[in-house]
């Protein structure tokens, strides 16, 4: 057996919210006792408060979250400034927390504590880690020390802990009691487990392929041996500044498959380009465009991948969404669509739970785990 129930409010007052979402898990489990949880909410809320009072009512939960820039679910669609609650409830499938800080300064080490303490937890098989964790100028260290720690078999998905587009310092990580600013929270499941994934984007590469020539962390300052401010402006204008609506594409080598990097920010007396998530030295890349029906064919697309590769002999019971916070901007009042889109497609009965990030984290076709800008992951959970 495996359930996920979902409880969601936008009520004004936070602990408000968290208790109508606590009454309606309650509703959904009946007799059933949770033993994982996801928990979304503003970051203008107290999350101390609201983790008191969900561990109050369920002592033992193992429970990892973060702050976001908005909320979506099957029990209440999209909004922002909510209060989000997903339980898990199963009598094949451990559900352990496990939560690593001090992420910027040593991603090996949060990796090793995070994954060391959630399967210290577990005698079972780990099947699939869900990570929320708080973004750093190039995640791909922790992408590998996660690999190193799960092993090779364990598929690595969630998104990186949002708050607002102009303050992501706030953006803050849960597990259990304790929060963080600069951790890796991380939600393994051991047993039983089937699942399936999808992640796509909606964005299609236009005009001519370039070669990253001088690049050192996240900051881009060379294409084709030219200032990569040059690279927009040769579509975009002269004078234009670089635009969230037109993200790179990064291919990876020897494939057609990519992942794409949002310019945050330019220096228009050196014409570099600042990339949040790091773009590496000798990359592929190409400008890509979008109409939002594009971006709508996006969101069906991740559904869409993850029924399809869902093993076969048995059937999702859950479904996790995660969207980028510069999806939302693109979209603006038609935000809303994506998550209205997902459960077309998963059926009403679905339960559904997600949130907007600051990136999304899935593997490439490659198996490499990337962190992906302006996409949307859609997982499908299921007993095996």
């Amino acid at each position: 057996m495996f359930r996920m129930v979902v409880g969601h409010s936008a009520d004004v007052d936070a602990g408000d919210a968290l208790g109508e979402a606590l009454e309606q898990c309650a509703r959904e489990l009946g007799d059933d006792v949770p033993r994982g949880g996801l928990l979304f909410s503003t970051h203008e809320a107290d999350p101390a408060g609201l983790i008191a009072a969900v561990l109050a009512v369920y002592p033992g939960l193992e429970l990892i979250g973060s702050t976001s820039a908005a909320e979506m679910s099957s029990a209440l669609g999209f909004q922002e400034g909510s209060v989000m609650l997903a339980l898990f409830a199963s009598d094949s499938i451990d559900i352990t927390a496990g939560l690593g800080s001090g992420l910027h300064t040593d991603p090996a080490g949060a990796a090793r504590d995070a994954v060391g303490e959630a399967l210290g937890k577990t005698g079972r098989e780990a099947k699939l880690c869900i990570t929320v964790p708080a973004v750093g100028a190039d995640p791909l260290p922790l992408f590998e020390a996660l690999r190193r720690e799960l092993g090779d078999g364990v598929v690595v998905l969630g998104g990186g802990s949002s708050a607002t587009i102009g303050d992501p310092d706030r953006a803050r990580q849960f597990c259990n009691d304790r929060i963080v600013g600069d951790g890796v929270p991380v939600l393994i499941f051991s047993g039983a487990l089937s699942y399936s994934f999808g992640v796509e984007t909606g964005w299609r590469p236009v005009g001519k392929r370039a070669k990253v020539t001088l690049a050192s962390g996240n900051v881009v300052q060379e294409i084709d041996g030219r200032p990569a401010l040059e690279f927009y402006e040769r579509y975009l204008g002269a004078g234009a500044a670089v635009a969230p609506a037109n993200p790179l594409a990064v291919f990876e080598e020897g494939s057609e498959d990519f992942y794409l990097r949002v310019a945050a920010s330019h220096d228009a007396a050196t014409g570099s380009i600042l990339v949040r998530g790091g773009l590496p030295q000798d990359a592929t890349v190409q400008l890509t465009v979008a109409m939002a029906d594009e971006i709508f064919d996006g969101a069906k697309a991740a559904v869409q991948k993850a029924l399809k590769t869902f093993p076969s002999g048995s059937d999702p019971g859950a479904a996790l969404i995660v969207s980028c916070v510069i999806r939302k901007l693109v979209l603006g009042t038609r935000t809303g669509h994506e998550i209205e889109i997902a459960r077309t497609e998963l059926g009403g009965a679905m339960p559904i739970c997600g949130f907007y990030s600051f990136g999304e984290i899935a593997p490439m076709e490659s198996g490499v785990t990337r962190l992906h800008h302006e996409a949307m992951v859609a997982v499908l959970l299921g007993a095996a």
